[in-house]
């Protein structure tokens, strides 16, 4: 890593925030006092292009758990307790010719055991589950589960993992991984039909540039956080940050770059969460480490 690449990591956010007071400005590492003449210089060269590779395991994993709650039976109603008219013992029936007598608890009993029982409640898991999949149509033909369920490929597993974290209420990551299901399968157009119609419950829109394979997404976020943080749009960069770590929960970059914007918006509570994450996850960056000391963050 050059030494210009390392300037984002660790001072940037202190450079970029010029506008600060001098006193803050001073106690970051000298090195990012100068700010770069162009952002593109900052930009990582395009990897070569490099055969397709299967997915990380990681993102096909959810698929016994999304299984299991689409066969999960819906619980049965429990048996209701025995009333008391029912528990009395039976009393001797009356004298022939004698008027019967009605008992108010009796008759009270009666309705209320011939009363139509309550449909047990349905997780809601499954609930947004089912109606997630009762959305999703292919020329007005409805998609049925097992053509995802079955379906082998990589793609579908990202697909299988993406209707999961919608049915764990994560929508903005379901959307995500809809993103890189197509990303990695152009063609399939049950997956497109997945996409659309996770953009259109949740209410995020589709980054049309931004439906890639898993590590072009990546990377495509990265290269958003980088250029809105030089932008001073340091919210921007948080939300692209963000973006990344929810595809990738290990990725030290995305922390650093977290890190970054949240000390320009002058967040340093966050930002010491994000550092020390990123160290965590690169424990020899030596300029990382040194700009925490000079801060005191431990």
């Amino acid at each position: 890593m050059t030494r210009r690449r390392l300037l984002w990591a660790v001072g940037l956010a202190v450079c970029a925030a010029c506008s600060t007071p001098a006193s803050r400005r001073a106690k970051a590492p000298a090195i990012t006092e100068t700010a770069p003449a162009h952002v593109e210089d900052f930009l990582a060269p395009p990897e070569p292009a490099r055969p397709k590779e299967k997915l990380p395991p990681a993102l096909e994993q959810p698929t016994p758990a999304l299984d299991a709650a689409i066969a999960a039976p819906v619980p049965a109603a429990p048996t209701p307790a025995p009333t008391e008219a029912e528990a009395a013992p039976e009393e001797a029936a009356p004298e022939e010719g004698a008027p019967a007598e009605e008992n108010p608890e009796e008759v009270s009993a009666s309705s209320s055991t011939n009363a139509p029982k309550a449909e047990p409640a349905v997780p809601e898991g499954r609930r947004r589950l089912d109606a997630l999949i009762n959305e999703i149509s292919l020329g007005g033909r409805k998609i049925r589960t097992e053509e995802i369920l079955l379906d082998e490929r990589p793609s579908a597993g990202v697909a299988r993992s993406a209707m999961f974290s919608y049915m764990e209420g994560d929508n903005l990551k379901a959307l995500l991984l809809s993103q890189v299901a197509v990303g990695e399968d152009p063609d399939n157009e049950m997956l497109r039909a997945l996409m659309t119609t996770l953009s259109r419950v949740t209410g995020i829109e589709v980054d049309p540039d931004g439906v890639l394979p898993l590590k072009g997404l990546i990377q495509y976020e990265l290269r958003r956080a980088e250029l809105a943080f030089f932008d001073q749009r340091y919210g921007a960069a948080v939300q692209a940050s963000r973006r990344v770590l929810l595809l990738d929960p290990k990725n030290s970059t995305a922390w650093q770059r977290l890190g970054s914007a949240e000390y320009a918006l002058g967040r340093e509570k966050e930002a010491k969460a994000a550092y020390q994450r990123a160290l965590e996850l690169e424990p020899n960056d030596f300029h990382l480490r040194v700009f925490m000391g000079e801060k005191g963050w431990k």
